[in-house]
């Protein structure tokens, strides 16, 4: 069985003798935090007992048209979204999961993702699989230190935005201090 918040089964008998089973699977959202610029796999439950993927569609609420869609045993890119154009494939080329992988994730990809993925199971039956994923693609941060040789630093103008003398800061007063103590010596 797959991890859920709601599971139930239904055995269909329709204008047949045979029945066959048909198990939804409805699971929570999933939260996922990432930075920019890496490639992260979204998940999408896996069936147990090596059930393969029969259609398969990934969608953002925000945006139209699919993020991927796998459907009469190969990959449709119809109606992909252009933002997600070669920048989107599948984790999994033998089809057990639904779990795909997003490349160079930017801010503009944050969104809730969903999976609706049908599976066929070896008894002939069929398994659909529902699951949200809330990605949240934080900003790159970029520091920078700069190392001056010694003498050759230029701390600015020595007066601020209102036109008032600025004072020194901490570092200049010790260098200040320091010099003057050693030609004291």
């Amino acid at each position: 069985m797959c991890p859920a918040i709601w599971l139930f089964k239904l055995t269909l008998s329709l204008f047949t003798s045979n029945s066959r089973n048909l198990l939804f699977c409805v699971s929570a959202v999933k939260q996922v935090v990432v930075s920019s610029g890496e490639d992260w796999e979204l998940p999408c439950a896996s069936p147990p007992g090596g059930a393969k993927v029969k259609d398969l569609q990934w969608t953002q609420e925000e945006l139209h048209g699919y993020i991927l869609q796998y459907k009469d045993g190969k990959l449709q890119d119809k109606h992909q979204n252009p933002t997600f154009k070669n920048r989107v494939e599948l984790r999994d080329p033998e089809l057990r999961s639904g779990d795909i992988r997003l490349k160079n994730v930017s801010t503009e990809d944050s969104g809730v993702y969903k999976c609706q993925a049908q599976f066929q199971t070896r008894d002939g039956g069929q398994e659909e699989v529902f699951q949200s994923v809330h990605l949240t693609v934080k900003p790159e941060v970029c520091a920078a230190l700069c190392l001056c040789p010694r003498g050759r630093y230029s701390p600015g103008p020595a007066v601020d935005s209102r036109g008032l003398r600025r004072s020194r800061s901490p570092v200049q007063r010790w260098q200040t201090a320091k010099r003057t103590s050693e030609s004291n010596v």
